[in-house]
């Protein structure tokens, strides 16, 4: 059987780069040096894992196409000039940054006076706490005194009332066990409005503090702001009309690179090049990372067995949810040719090659014809990926990715048989 050649897309506008975003001796001729490594970082948000540095995100999908955009269909360009073109948005989104602008700062001024209140709260403390050890000095000083002028007292010749003097000296003593008592008092509600402020300030910094540090004004990037257009009758009156303006940009929006589990799994595992941190900052470990994929994904294992095994055939891989599908495959990647295949995963059992009962998905005869006259008319052809589960490995051993070795993949093309062209072919 005859492989079906990729087509390749009429319009390349970009050049083809490296496979892989690391240092490739083949490819660079520069010899592979540990210092010279490049690391990435990446935050696991539940779905996925996302990669906000600029340079980061334009190396990971520039060489290898791993992610996807944030806020665009496939690269991430939301909000990059076109041959000099200002981005273009609408009326009421312009609306909406100049409201997000407006919260920002308040934020930022509500920061700023809770960070002056700390400050003035610890200065308090200091003063509180200076000023009660000059008590504890002086009470001390003075009780001294006070045994003293008692022993000059009893020598004096007032030996006859002793009772006396040790009334005086028990009140001194209660007085200045009050005074300490309603300072400590005095000083632990202060701790008390100090901790409170201090917990405030934190809640703000949590949400503001990003927002003031990251996000700032861009006085030189410009919007183009074009007026609201939904009614769609009256489109050249709205073309006659139209009144473009240029606007300072108030409001950055940023995008950022979102990684796929399987994707940010083989950064990690089969390249190493990318560090995840959970949701706690915390970098995960490679046996962290797999057990943490597989609980918030039930078919992680078998997936990434699939992505793996063909990533290391040289293929892109890409989620092909679009055309019903557990994958794409593309040569070289998106920017270059058109997907060649449309796989669908499988889980069989390794000794019997029957489907494996507790992974078995839904998949009938209607569903495949679906795809397959699908595939057709998209220029496709459907792949069915076998994966075949070991039949001795138990649930502890699926704890370490080291049970990947046991894995094994079977292909399986479809294509409909046409007698026409069986006849034509003899």
């Amino acid at each position: 059987m005859e492989l079906r050649e990729p087509k390749r897309k009429r319009r390349v506008r970009i050049s083809l780069q490296q496979p892989f975003p690391i240092l490739n001796r083949d490819v660079t001729s520069i010899p592979t040096n540990r210092e010279l490594w490049q690391i990435y970082t990446g935050r696991y948000s539940g779905d996925f894992v996302v990669v906000d540095a600029p340079d980061e995100m334009a190396a990971l999908h520039n060489m290898g196409f791993f992610g996807k955009g944030s806020l665009s269909r496939g690269a991430p360009e939301f909000g990059k000039e076109k041959k000099g073109i200002p981005q273009l948005i609408r009326q009421r989104q312009w609306e909406r940054r100049c409201t997000w602008a407006e919260q920002r700062e308040q934020m930022i001024k509500q920061f700023n006076e809770a960070q002056k209140k700390v400050k003035t709260s610890d200065k308090t403390d200091k003063d509180v706490a200076a000023s009660a050890k000059q008590m504890q000095k002086g009470d001390i000083a003075g009780e001294s005194k006070t045994i003293d002028d008692d022993i000059i007292t009893l020598d004096s010749g007032e030996e006859d009332n002793p009772c006396k003097t040790g009334n005086q000296t028990n009140s001194v003593k209660e007085d200045n066990a009050i005074k300490l008592r309603n300072e400590s008092q005095e000083k632990d509600k202060i701790e008390g409005q100090i901790s409170e402020e201090r917990s405030e300030c934190k809640k703000i910094e949590e949400v503001a503090g990003p927002s003031c540090k990251v996000i700032r004004p861009d006085s030189e990037k410009q919007l183009l702001v074009l007026p609201d257009s939904d009614d769609d009758d009256n489109c050249e009156q709205y073309l006659a009309n139209i009144c473009p303006r240029l606007e300072k940009e108030l409001f950055p929006v940023e995008e950022c690179l979102h990684l796929t589990l399987e994707e940010a799994f083989f950064l990690s595992f089969g390249l190493g090049c990318l560090q995840v941190i959970d949701m706690f900052g915390n970098c995960l470990s490679i046996d962290g990372m797999w057990q943490l994929f597989c609980k918030s994904q039930k078919d992680f294992i078998q997936k990434y067995v699939v992505y793996h095994y063909f990533r290391s055939k040289g293929w892109v891989i890409k989620p092909g949810i679009k055309f019903g599908a557990d994958f794409l495959l593309y040569k070289q990647g998106p920017p270059f040719y058109h997907a060649s295949y449309m796989v669908v995963l499988q889980v069989v059992n390794n000794a019997t090659l029957k489907r494996h009962p507790a992974m078995h998905r839904t998949f009938t005869w209607t569903r495949l014809l679906g795809l397959n006259r699908l595939a057709e008319t998209a220029g496709k052809e459907v792949l069915l990926c076998q994966v075949l589960w070991p039949s001795e490995t138990g649930s502890v051993s699926l704890e370490h990715p080291n049970v990947l070795s046991r894995f094994k993949v079977h292909e399986v093309l479809i294509r409909r048989w046409v007698s026409s062209q069986e006849r034509e072919e003899k």
